[in-house]
């Protein structure tokens, strides 16, 4: 029920029960897009890039949406991975998209960002 507002940055981590492929999905009205792929070993830890945290900051224009862990014991195709997270039909639902990567045989946790629309974040300052 958290509401974001562009500036607002998010961070991801994952935990993993052995070694995997981990799949960074974003996904809206637009469509399904990875954004990281990596090889991750069992455990928790932070996603970076180059030693500095992974991040997405909201920006203006930016539409509710969805992002998902997606992990697979092998790589995979980016572009295969889209394609079969889209068929969901509903991109802007996390349940929606973990559900298409389970009939694929994928792993999925996935949350939905929802953005403050520019009224309430008036109201709120």
């Amino acid at each position: 029920d958290q509401g974001y507002e562009p500036g607002d940055v998010l961070y991801f981590r994952y935990q993993a029960g052995g070694d995997a492929w981990l799949h960074l999905v974003h996904a809206d009205a637009e469509g399904v897009h990875v954004l990281d792929q990596r090889q991750v070993h069992a455990g928790e830890a932070d996603l970076s890039l180059d030693g500095e945290p992974l991040a997405w900051t909201v920006e203006h224009g930016d539409s509710n949406s969805v992002f998902a862990l997606v992990t697979s014991n092998q790589a995979l195709d980016s572009e295969t991975l889209e394609q079969a997270l889209q068929v969901s039909g509903n991109t802007q639902d996390p349940q929606s998209i973990c559900t298409a990567a389970a009939k694929a045989g994928l792993q999925c946790d996935g949350v939905r960002v929802t953005l403050r629309s520019p009224d309430r974040v008036e109201e709120n300052r």
